[in-house]
């Protein structure tokens, strides 16, 4: 099989070392595989996103959290140690993707019953030539960030400078004594406002659309007055996207429980919590202007799903990089005193927050803009809030407007079969079973925007966020935006799953395959995506959303990859970490069968490594512990686990980290679980005592087999993408 991979990033990498592992692991035919970049080279919490099987080091002096270029550095030497680098050809520019019809007996191999053949053709920049290159399957990984999305605000070329976040390089972009503007409420909007306000500028705003929430870096741990002076700790508190157990939140949770969206409500409550224990505001880290307007999720139900009255975070993107200019945004905002009762309360039990100094400098909140008018000065929205009203009757000139606006999501070189053949864009989704939009931005006539797919149910979406469902051979990866996580953990798994199944349908199917894979294929359904899925507004701009823990625990689950209980048991209790329980027979020859049972017992005993159950149990979705077993099982695994990430698990605070995020969760969704479990059950029962279908009867009927538990949550049996 040859497999052509575009885009040297993250995600582009990791389905590239997949492809060549594949192999070795699942004991599929070798896969031919190129990855075309169009660079010359190769372009979150490190636990988080660094890929399985491949750590970064470990030193003591290194934070949570890679630089840029600690992380380009890192993805080089994943590119060493997996020998890839034979594989990638950089300065080579997709230009077009076409698909054809190919003769079933002439397939060398492809998507199991040869219909599908790819064309990619690519122009070499060192030589000028344009080659082609056939292909039996396409990874697209060209990612997220391609196309900067710039809104128009008119009277914009009355500012000397305005420039996207992408042309943004340096601090000396600003000037001295220059006025910046920043359009955005998000990380990279954090980025460019902080490098501004400690830039030599006379003065920073921001504008936000309605409103944004400033997360903090790490998990919360507020300290009470009356507690033990704390002794200074040798690491800071745990990433807060490593912050939640994975017991009862994805792992053993009914499916009714897990549609509900009650988990999501707790986790809003306690974030609401913790926020206003930490710093006496609800809004954010040490945020008090700019939030989520009162109410905002009721308000916009008229546009969101039913269940959006129930919980707010999973319409929220976190703004990790806030805690870096809340300081500056608050200054203004921040009460000196508490004004009410139980904010007089909280001051008496709670070590006040220090800020530090900010040296008298601040970055001023404002609405976005309507207009820039012939004098170079802005006119705000009237949204009703306080920042308009302190900053409607101010003369805000900017020098420098910066739009961290994000980008749009398009395919150029899917446009290129239309300039060739003068077909339509509808007749290009026929081609590919995907449906296109054209792009709103006229112009940028030469290319597709996708958005309304990859963001789409599964009547006009992808599979798992992954490929159509008429042609499993071609695949986007990474094209998801994780609410509180990073985006190459997910890419791994997805890279993992689809290459999976790819490969091991194609050897079934494939009557000249002399080694075929035995390993089974889960049926996947588009009832398990919806519970992962980010509400969003009609229209919004990120509609492509997933919450990271729900999302990875789904795609292990549908690789059979997501580690139960038993198999977590079975795996501490042997040394090497796959063997059987205790010590051959031969060891115990002569001994009574008494005497036997108790030395066993006392073995399995003292060599059980308690750490890995309770790392399962406790820690995130870690994509290693995807590895544990499933047809990625890696050796490795068991000592990340005990490890690595153990340390992770073990440095949370007792009350603000394991009690708040992992012992109270288990207690309420534990038992909950369960009962609806019974609930279930009985209610099956009633409906056969009377005759008529129960739950699991209608879904079969349907094609929507369910099972209640499978590796640890409701895995569906998978038939609901048959055609």
């Amino acid at each position: 099989m040859r497999v052509a991979v575009i885009g040297a990033g993250p995600s582009g990498l990791v389905t590239l070392k997949y492809l060549l592992a594949a192999e070795h692991t699942l004991g599929t035919p070798a896969v031919e595989a190129r990855l075309f970049e169009s660079e010359d080279g190769l372009v979150s919490s490190k636990q988080l996103t660094s890929f399985s099987d491949f750590r970064v080091n470990n030193n003591n002096d290194e934070s949570d959290f890679l630089s840029t270029k600690r992380y380009v550095q890192y993805l080089n030497d994943y590119c060493t140690h997996f020998k890839l680098w034979p594989h990638i050809n950089l300065c080579n520019v997709v230009t077009s993707l076409k698909t054809k019809t190919r003769d079933h007996h002439n397939s060398s191999s492809g998507g199991g019953d040869g219909i599908y053949h790819h064309v990619l053709t690519y122009l070499s920049k060192d030589s000028g030539e344009h080659h082609t290159w056939e292909c039996d399957a396409v990874a697209i990984c060209s990612g997220l960030h391609v196309e900067p999305s710039i809104p128009r605000l008119e009277g914009i070329g009355r500012v000397p400078l305005a420039l996207h976040s992408s042309q943004f390089k340096s601090r000396a972009q600003f000037g001295v004594g220059k006025t910046v503007l920043v359009l955005g409420s998000g990380e990279t909007s954090s980025d460019v406002a902080f490098l501004a306000v400690t830039a030599p500028t006379r003065r920073v705003v921001v504008c936000h659309r309605d409103g944004f929430h400033l997360a903090p870096k790490t998990n919360p741990n507020p300290e009470l007055i009356f507690s033990r002076r704390r002794k200074v700790a040798k690491k800071p508190q745990v990433p807060i996207d490593v912050s939640r157990a994975s017991l009862f939140d994805t792992a053993y949770v009914h499916p009714w429980l897990r549609n509900s969206f009650v988990l999501w409500r707790y986790y809003d409550l306690y974030l609401r919590w913790i926020l206003w224990v930490s710093w006496g505001t609800t809004h954010g880290c040490d945020q008090w202007i700019g939030g989520k307007p009162e109410g905002w999720t009721a308000s916009e139900n008229a546009l969101l799903t039913a269940h959006s009255l129930t919980h707010s975070l999973n319409l929220v993107f976190f703004n990790k990089a806030g805690h870096k200019v809340s300081p500056y945004m608050s200054a203004a905002w921040r009460p000196k005193a508490p004004r009410m009762l139980l904010a007089r309360l909280r001051a008496l039990m709670v070590v006040s927050y220090d800020a530090g100094d900010i040296g008298g400098r601040r970055i001023d909140v404002a609405p976005w803009p309507e207009h820039i008018d012939e004098d170079g000065v802005v006119h705000f929205r009237d949204n009703g809030r306080p920042e308009y009203l302190a900053m409607k009757d101010q003369k805000i000139k900017p020098d420098v407007v910066v739009f961290c606006t994000g980008y749009k999501q398009t395919l150029p070189f899917l446009r290129h079969r239309q300039q060739q053949h003068g077909s339509t864009a509808a007749d290009d989704a026929e081609d590919y079973n995907y449906s296109y939009k054209e792009s709103s931005n006229p112009t940028s006539s030469s290319s597709l925007s996708f958005l309304d797919v990859i963001s789409g149910g599964t009547a006009n979406g992808l599979v798992r966020n992954i490929w159509p469902p008429s042609d499993p051979t071609l695949a986007f990866i990474g094209f998801v935006r994780p609410n509180l996580g990073a985006i190459p953990p997910l890419a791994e798994l997805q890279a993992m799953l689809w290459v999976s199944r790819l490969l091991i349908s194609s050897s079934a199917s494939s009557s000249s395959s002399s080694s075929s894979s035995s390993l089974p294929l889960k049926k996947l359904h588009p009832s398990d995506e919806p519970h992962y899925r980010l509400t969003s507004r009609k229209g919004a701009r990120i509609r492509y959303g997933v919450d990271h823990e729900s999302y990875a625990y789904q795609l292990a689950l549908d690789m059979g990859a997501a580690p139960g209980l038993g198999d977590v048991l079975r795996i501490a209790s042997s040394s090497g970490g796959g063997g059987e329980l205790g010590d051959p027979d031969s060891d115990y020859k002569g001994e009574k069968p008494q005497q036997i049972f108790w030395r066993r017992l006392c073995r399995v005993i003292r060599d059980f490594e308690w750490r890995l159950p309770l790392t399962w149990a406790l820690g995130a979705n870690f994509n290693t512990k995807f590895r544990l077993c499933g047809p990625w099982k890696w050796d490795g695994a068991r000592e990340v686990m005990l490890g690595e990430l153990w340390e992770t698990v073990a440095r949370r605070e007792v009350f603000f980290g394991h009690f708040t995020l992992s012992i109270l969760p288990i207690l309420i969704f534990g038992p909950l679980s369960l009962f609806v479990f019974l609930v279930a059950s009985l209610s099956d029962l009633a409906c056969r005592l009377v005759g008529i279908q129960t739950q699991e009867e209608r879904r079969r009927a349907s094609g929507d087999k369910l099972g209640v538990f499978d590796r640890g949550m409701a895995q569906s049996t998978l038939n609901g993408y048959a055609p």
